[in-house]
């Protein structure tokens, strides 16, 4: 995301792979084979890919820099990787910003397990602040991710769909109203990638008068499509200017992303807390280190994990890795967080029961 291009020279990798096998309860693990991952260039403009096809021996890397939907330069940023199993092929997305004020959401396509990708002119587009000749600098797109629904008795078999935050812009300061979180979906991206057409859907509305903060603040949107076709969604509460986290909710949608539930909150009161450090920092070291979500489906038990840092245990052990687990059938089961951290320079595994 944006503020990882600010206060980082390197952010998080972000992989996907083609499996082989089967994940039936009791069955083998699968054969992690064909592997694709992508990294921001701090350097350049752009993004590098790399791709290997024999389990990780071996790797190629390929240099890519975006364009915008007009063919002018811009930088790319928070790369996503996926592997569509109906379309045998990789889809990766980058976001597209300049200092003229673009922002663009993109996707490449590779069919050849990533030795080559759309040409940067061709990009799917799926979102965009363009206006008329000129960029709405009120916008700005941030934080976009891919999933992909693999699973062959879903209705939505094969269908795309990324998650990214809106950041709307008041001007002349820059500072943000309001910054929810969106998603896009599209059921084909043809060789010809700008042919795709992608729907923008509001997963949380917009809030004007919520002065950065608020229900209409969000971060870190990360989707996942279920065993049963379902697309779920955790995100933070993240105040837009000062990316100060106060918790983390969950929306899933059953129609293919057309219509999201209504929130549920992961922690519970007494559960989480940010780092007070404005710029993320865990002392005495001097990187940022920011929550960092992630959100991951278990075929085999039907089961949603969500893990990101947490600081509520900050005076004894610095920081711990909080993990909260969705038994299967959904919202009617309880979470689990556990937290997993130092105490007394002992390791330590708390497990913090729901009230």
């Amino acid at each position: 995301m944006l503020r990882c291009f600010r206060w980082a020279l390197a952010c998080a990798i972000l992989v996907a792979a083609l499996t082989t096998g089967t994940t039936a309860r009791g069955a083998s693990p699968p054969l992690w084979v064909k592997h694709v991952q992508n990294a921001n260039d701090y350097v350049g403009d752009g993004d590098w890919i790399g791709n290997t096809s024999d389990g990780g021996q071996t790797w190629a890397s390929t240099f890519k820099d975006p364009k915008t939907s007009v063919g002018t330069r811009c930088f790319g940023g928070d790369p996503s990787v996926v592997y569509s199993v109906r379309d045998g092929a990789f889809y990766l997305a980058t976001l597209c910003f300049f200092g003229a004020g673009e922002s663009e959401l993109q996707v490449w396509r590779s069919t050849d397990d990533g030795a080559s990708w759309t040409d940067s002119t061709k990009a799917s587009l799926v979102n965009t602040n363009r206006l008329g000749d000129g960029w709405d600098e009120t916008v700005f797109y941030d934080k976009e991710l891919l999933a992909v629904d693999n699973n062959p008795s879903s209705p939505h078999y094969g269908r795309l769909y990324m998650t990214y935050i809106k950041f709307h812009m008041t001007l002349p300061s820059g500072r943000s109203d309001y910054c929810p979180v969106q998603a896009a979906y599209t059921d084909a991206i043809p060789a010809d990638a700008s042919a795709a057409t992608w729907t923008n859907v509001a997963v949380v509305v917009d809030d004007p008068a919520g002065n950065g903060r608020g229900a209409g603040a969000n971060q870190w949107a990360m989707p996942v499509v279920d065993a049963t076709g379902a697309l779920d969604i955790a995100y933070a509460l993240e105040d837009c200017n000062t990316a100060f986290d106060r918790g983390f909710f969950f929306k899933r949608s059953t129609n293919g992303g057309v219509t999201y539930s209504l929130p549920v909150q992961i922690d519970k009161p007494g559960q989480f807390a940010d780092n007070p450090n404005p710029q993320d920092k865990l002392n005495p070291k001097k990187f940022r280190a920011p929550i960092s979500p992630s959100l991951v489906f278990n075929p085999v038990t039907g089961s949603l994990s969500f893990a990101y840092q947490n600081n509520v245990n900050r005076q004894t052990s610095g920081a711990d890795i909080s993990f909260h687990r969705r038994r299967r059938g959904g919202a009617e089961r309880p979470i689990l967080p556990v937290a997993l951290g130092r105490r007394g320079g002992k390791p330590a595994r708390d497990l913090v029961r729901q009230p």
